[in-house]
């Protein structure tokens, strides 16, 4: 049966001849494997790979015809795309893994005795400075940038034109940069 060529064998195997399935695996199988080794880099996903094609070739051999090339040749390109779509799979795993792994060290991180004084310290340069606004201008601040209302909204709210909210979140946050005049000022603006 060694002595016909892969288009011969290939149409038999399309009978379910399970002797020239064998005998196509032996001429290809080494080509399949090369393909596979030289793109995974793993003898693990290369065996899978050629696992795969050679039980899908026998579930489905009419997948093949002779339009699409050389049983050789189409075989090597099922291969190459196989091995493509692991590799893909294993980057996108990857990237979801180090994703999982950063969000677990951030949840995990607790801020140091240092990074609590601060940000009380910080929180408290905040309080002190807002203290020192109009009372309108607090309100209109707390609004906008505690609570996360738009001028409008605020306008509405306070039943105040838009202008003069406006006029009064940017007088607070000139009063605030100038009471506040480190990193806490620009995250205001």
């Amino acid at each position: 049966m060694s002595q016909l060529s892969l288009e011969q064998l290939m149409l038999q195997v399309q009978q379910q001849d399970q002797a020239a399935f064998q005998a196509l695996y032996d001429q290809t199988i080494n080509q399949v494997y090369k393909i596979a080794m030289a793109i995974l880099r793993q003898v693990s996903d290369a065996e899978d790979v050629a696992c795969d094609i050679y039980t899908k070739l026998w579930q489905q051999p009419q997948a093949y015809s002779e339009n699409k090339g050389s049983v050789l040749g189409w075989l090597s390109v099922i291969t190459r795309n196989r091995c493509l779509d692991i590799l893909r799979k294993k980057q996108n795993q990857k990237k979801l893994r180090d994703a999982l792994n950063q969000e677990r060290t951030d949840v995990h991180s607790e801020p140091t005795p240092l990074d609590t004084l601060s940000t009380f310290e910080q929180h408290g340069q905040l309080y002190e400075a807002m203290s020192q606004l109009s009372e309108v201008q607090q309100q209109v601040i707390k609004l906008s940038y505690f609570k996360g209302l738009t001028h409008a909204e605020i306008s509405t709210l306070l039943n105040t034109p838009l202008g003069t909210i406006k006029s009064h979140a940017r007088r607070a946050i000139q009063a605030l940069q100038q009471l506040l005049p480190n990193e806490d000022s620009h995250e205001l603006t």
